[in-house]
This record gives structure tokens, C-alpha cells and sequence, in this order.
């Protein structure tokens, strides 16, 4: 909300995925910055939906679900507007969700924006105790934690390519 530069860059990243990603969904979450129309002149193959009050994460999720599933969609890439994506993530996201069909959502390692070798989250750990929950390798440069992909228990709502069969 009300971060049209970081929407910018996001959509910018996300236009130029190899393959294209089959429809881009912008929800507005309440902005009020004039990100919706800015975003409708400066991106006309990107759908905006903008919502008058702000729905808060979760409420904004849903209604880009709702969409995604009655437009028939087999898979949806939920991204933060500050998440800039590299070329080939999508293609490398979804042969990994298609890879398993008992995989309900696959969730790529992001890296803080500065420094960006520096590990935001490389997957979720929910705590065996007190049920704790944390980003698996934060604040580590990535040559510490060049590993492959594994199970987690959470994926990030900041990026995850999520299975139409599983919700």
C-alpha cells in the first residue's frame, strides 16, 4: 500500500519472467498514492483490482485467490509489491510444485534487496517446543547456506508459487 516505486520495480521484474507468467493480478490494497492508476497507464497487461479499504494481508490474499481460482488458474505466484523476481523464477518454481503433486506450495529463497546476497528467508521452521516459528538461514550470506531444495515446514507469503489443487 502506497509504495508505487516498489510496485514499479516488482511488476517490472515480474513482466519480464521467462516464460510470462499467464495473467498478472495487481490488488490495491487501499492505496492511496494513485498507485492503481499509475499502475493501470504504465502496465497495460496487468489487471489491477483495487480495493477501496485496506483488507490487511490476509484479506488481500483471499481476494487474489478467489480471482485466480474462478478465472481457472493451476497455480498462483503471491508476491509482496517489494519483491523483484529473477528471470527464470517462475519456470523454476513451477517445475518444482509440478515435480511432486503432494506439494502444496514451493517457496524460493529471497534475499534482502541490500545487501543482496544476504539471506532473508531460505525456508520456515516451526520451533519442536514451544512451537516457535523462524526464516531458516536470515541475515547469513547466501555462500554460507548453498544448499539445495528441501522440505520446510512454511513458505513465505512475501513469494510463493502456490497449488490450485491444494487450496
Amino acid at each position: 500500500m502506497n509504495q508505487l516505486r516498489f510496485t514499479r520495480e516488482c511488476l517490472t521484474s515480474v513482466l519480464a519472467l521467462t516464460p510470462r507468467a499467464d495473467r498478472v493480478l495487481l490488488i490495491d490494497n487501499g492505496s492511496t498514492d494513485g498507485t492503481a492508476a499509475a499502475v493501470r497507464d504504465e502496465f497495460p497487461d496487468v489487471e489491477v483490482l483495487r480495493l477501496e479499504k485496506n483488507l490487511y494481508f490476509a484479506g488481500v490474499v483471499n481476494e487474489g485467490f478467489r480471482r485466480a481460482l474462478g478465472n481457472g488458474a493451476r497455480s498462483i505466484l503471491l508476491l509482496n509489491n517489494d519483491v523483484v523476481v529473477e528471470r527464470t523464477a517462475l519456470q523454476t518454481l513451477r517445475a518444482a510444485l509440478e515435480e511432486d503433486p503432494k506439494r502444496a506450495a514451493i517457496s524460493p529463497k529471497i534475499y534482502y534487496y541490500e545487501p543482496p546476497d544476504v539471506i532473508w528467508f531460505a525456508g520456515g521452521v516451526v520451533g519442536r517446543g514451544f512451537g516457535l516459528i523462524r526464516h531458516r538461514g536470515v541475515n547469513v550470506k547466501d555462500e554460507k547456506l548453498r544448499d539445495a531444495p528441501r522440505a520446510v515446514d512454511y513458505v513465505s507469503g512475501a513469494a510463493a508459487l502456490i497449488s490450485c489443487d491444494a487450496l
